[in-house]
């Protein structure tokens, strides 16, 4: 049963972030296209991306007990930070329609919990805008000390990872994809392969993030 259901979430993982790759072409294929091929394995990075999302999902609910709306909360969460994770990697921007679609989704999701299991839904509420205003300082305050170098889509991702994740994952996402981009940026300057100059997406990183959380933490 446990195989079962974490298959399902694997399934509709996948299946949120190709319609959501889909909907991102019909908005602006010019744009999109380039990084969301219409079959995946046309981008080796895009089919990576994906089937690396399906792994561990599969792997974090075997570990983990979720209640339902978590894990609800979740599947659309991963499908929405695999395909950030795509654009980012190819294009290094974070569209804000995709952003005020994840925001869309949390908020029906908590209005439905609400409703129908209040308790649950009004912590779900709570415990997502104070991981939100915790991300958003932390973000807030990168983005000042960094001379504004910090993309302004990067402090909305992170009040949108803050409301997913909560106040209980949420630093520990930011931390490990902070590390990560850090080994990475090091490794490249001794090897010369990027300047200090050179931008490097962090929504990769910030994705890698959330994968290594949900497999500690749940």
């Amino acid at each position: 049963m446990e195989l079962l259901s974490a298959l399902l979430g694997a399934v509709m993982t996948t299946a949120i972030a190709c319609l959501g790759a889909a909907a991102l072409r019909a908005w602006d294929n010019d744009t999109f296209s380039p990084a969301l091929p219409r079959l995946p394995w046309e981008d080796k990075g895009w089919l990576c991306i994906l089937l690396l999302s399906v792994g561990m999902w599969i792997a974090t609910a075997l570990l983990w007990v979720r209640s339902v709306p978590t894990t609800v909360l979740d599947v659309l969460f991963l499908a929405g930070m695999t395909l950030l994770c795509q654009i980012d990697r190819k294009l290094h921007i974070v569209p804000n329609r995709l952003l005020m679609v994840m925001l869309g989704a949390w908020l029906t999701v908590c209005a439905v919990t609400v409703l129908f299991e209040t308790e649950t839904g009004l912590a779900l509420v709570f415990s997502g805008i104070g991981g939100a205003l915790i991300a958003g300082a932390v973000f807030f305050l990168c983005y000042l000390i960094s001379g504004r170098q910090l993309g302004g889509g990067d402090v909305k991702l992170s009040l949108i990872m803050g409301l997913y994740l909560t106040t209980g994952r949420i630093m520990g996402a930011i931390t490990y994809g902070v590390i990560l981009c850090c080994i990475y940026t090091v490794v490249m300057l001794i090897l010369k392969k990027i300047s200090l100059k050179d931008g490097i997406p962090l929504v990769p990183f910030l994705y890698l993030g959330v994968l290594l959380v949900m497999l500690v933490v749940g």
